[in-house]
């Protein structure tokens, strides 16, 4: 569910390019009607508490299925000393499941991997993968370019939202509507395409936050 099954869409993709077995996300309370104990359950929460995940593990569980647990605690994290046919496998908690992507991706890679299911990748492959992830990253590093696009629409999109609740309790300043404004028209001037159709964008999306 939430932040913690995004890992599993992606893994599921994967799987489509280069798996051995077709891989199925789930996110309800129940065992699909599909599951049999040959089944390999990947069960993933961060925290470990999540309803639907702890519910559908036990079920598996309970029917004898082989489950591996990727989480940070909670009762999920409890059944592999419950139940010899659960593993665990803990991730760093104490952050947002969408900040612990990285976390949460690389151990479902890794175990896939080990199991023959996903293709063991080289040294040099992983070399690259680390290095385009790193040129990813510092592009949207707002700290290493604190006047750059992105440092400014998370600005304006802050200043907009903040604008938008400001108006429900207390009138806000004059000059602090023009102050968001001018931010968000300077993002819409520094965009590639065309100048109208980025302003007509922006002023969209203006609308829509206030």
């Amino acid at each position: 569910m939430g932040g913690s099954a995004s890992s599993g869409d992606f893994l599921a993709a994967l799987a489509d390019h280069e798996g051995t077995v077709p891989i199925r996300v789930h996110r309800d309370y129940d065992v699909p009607s599909w599951w049999t104990d040959q089944s390999l359950v990947l069960a993933t929460s961060h925290s470990g508490t999540t309803e639907e995940t702890v519910s559908a593990t036990e079920q598996i569980l309970k029917r004898g299925g082989v489950v591996i647990v990727i989480a940070s605690g909670g009762e999920l994290a409890g059944f592999s000393e419950l139940y010899s046919t659960c593993f665990l496998v803990p991730i760093v908690g104490g952050q947002p499941p969408r900040t612990a992507f990285g976390h949460i991706f690389s151990r479902q890679y890794a175990c896939l991997q080990r199991l023959g299911i996903m293709n063991m990748k080289s040294e040099q492959e992983l070399n690259e993968i680390f290095d385009r992830l790193e040129d990813v990253s510092q592009n949207f590093d707002f700290t290493l370019d604190p006047e750059g696009d992105i440092a400014q629409l998370a600005a304006a999109m802050t200043s907009a939202y903040i604008h938008s609740w400001t108006n429900r309790m207390w009138p806000s300043s004059p000059s602090f509507q023009k102050s968001t404004q001018r931010k968000f028209s300077k993002i819409c001037k520094n965009r590639t395409h065309p100048r109208n159709e980025s302003q007509r964008n922006c002023r969209l999306g203006w609308r829509w936050r206030t």
